[in-house]
C-alpha cells in the first residue's frame, strides 16, 4: 500500500485477477458466485451482506444483507429531479467514462459501458427505500430461512452464495428489503451476462479506486472527495493506507498489539486498581 513507486508502475493491472475471474462469467450462475467472491473481497455488488446485531434479539450477532450495489450514495442521487442531483448524475457519468479511458477503453466503448452501468443502478434505486423510510426499523428486519429466501430469487441461490462466502453453516438470515432483492433477481434474469460484466468492472474499479495508482485515486477524489464531499484536499496515502488495515483488520490488529503492549502483569495491576476503586466508592 505504501510502495508509490511499484503501484505507479502496476497501474491498473494489479485488479487483473479480479477483471479476469469477471471476463470468465459464462452464465448465471457463475455471476452470482463471482458477486460472492467480490464481497470477500469488499466489493459492493449488487447488495450489502454483513454480519450484525439482530434487531430483535440484541444478544444474537446475525447475517444481514440489505439493498446496495450502488456507486452514488444513496437512490435520490439517481432518481432525484431538482437540478443539484441532476448535476451529479452528469458528473458521475463523465468520472465514469473518464475511468473506463484510462484503463484502455475508447471513448465509444466508455460510454457504451457507462450507459450499461447506469441502466443497471437506476434500476437498483428504484427498487431501493428511500433514507426516510429506512428509518424505520421494520424496514430494515425480515429474519427468513434460507429456503424462504430462494422462494424470493429462484435466480440466486443463497446456499450456493453462504458457500461461497464460507458461511455454509448459515440457516435463517435478515433479509433487510425483500422488494429490493426481488428486483435483483429480476435483473438476474433480464440482464444479459455481458451487462453484468460490464457493471462489475466497474464496480471493482470504482472501488479499488483510491489505493490505486496516483491518476486513478485522483480522479476518485475529484469526484467523490472534492466534488460529492466538499473536502479540499486528499489524505496522505499513508493514512488512506492507516484507515484500510484498521477497516479490515482493525480487530486481529488490536489484539497483536494488546498482545504486545499490555502484559499480563498490567492487566493484573490494572484489576487491582479497579478493585481499589471499588472499595473506595463503597466506603463512601
Amino acid at each position: 500500500c505504501m510502495d508509490e513507486a511499484a503501484i505507479e508502475s502496476a497501474g491498473v493491472s494489479v485488479l487483473d485477477p479480479f477483471m479476469n475471474e469477471i471476463k470468465s462469467i459464462g452464465n448465471k450462475k457463475q455471476l452470482v458466485d463471482v458477486i460472492a467472491k467480490m464481497h470477500n473481497a469488499g466489493v459492493p455488488a449488487v447488495f450489502n451482506f454483513f454480519g450484525g446485531t439482530d434487531l430483535k434479539n440484541s444478544n444474537m450477532v446475525i447475517a444481514n444483507t440489505f439493498q446496495g450495489g450502488l456507486s452514488l450514495p444513496n437512490r435520490d442521487y439517481y432518481v432525484g429531479g431538482d437540478p443539484k442531483m441532476q448535476e451529479a448524475r452528469d458528473k458521475y457519468r463523465a468520472y465514469m467514462m473518464k475511468m473506463f479511458q484510462m484503463t484502455g477503453d475508447s471513448e465509444q466503448t466508455a460510454r457504451n459501458k457507462m450507459f450499461i452501468v447506469m441502466q443497471i443502478q437506476i434500476r437498483l434505486a428504484y427498487a431501493s427505500l428511500a433514507q426516510v423510510e429506512l428509518r424505520n426499523p421494520d424496514n430494515r428486519y425480515k429474519k427468513i430461512t434460507i429456503e424462504e429466501a430462494n422462494a424470493i430469487t429462484p435466480n440466486l441461490n443463497w446456499n450456493d452464495y453462504m458457500t461461497k462466502r464460507g458461511l455454509s453453516g448459515v440457516s435463517d438470515f435478515n433479509i433487510g428489503q425483500p422488494e429490493f432483492f426481488k428486483t435483483v433477481d429480476k435483473l438476474l434474469d433480464d440482464v444479459s451476462v455481458y451487462e453484468w460484466k460490464t457493471y462489475l468492472e466497474w464496480m471493482t474499479l470504482n472501488a479499488a479506486a483510491p489505493l490505486l495508482s496516483k491518476k486513478f485515486a485522483d480522479e476518485n477524489f475529484e469526484f467523490f472527495g472534492k466534488y460529492l464531499q466538499g473536502r479540499k484536499e486528499q489524505q496522505p496515502r499513508w493514512r488512506i493506507c492507516v484507515q484500510a488495515v484498521d477497516g479490515n483488520v482493525g480487530e486481529a490488529l488490536g489484539q497483536l498489539y494488546v498482545a504486545k503492549a499490555f502484559k499480563p502483569e498490567a492487566k493484573e495491576r490494572m484489576n487491582g486498581l479497579i478493585d481499589n476503586l471499588f472499595v473506595a466508592m463503597r466506603e463512601r
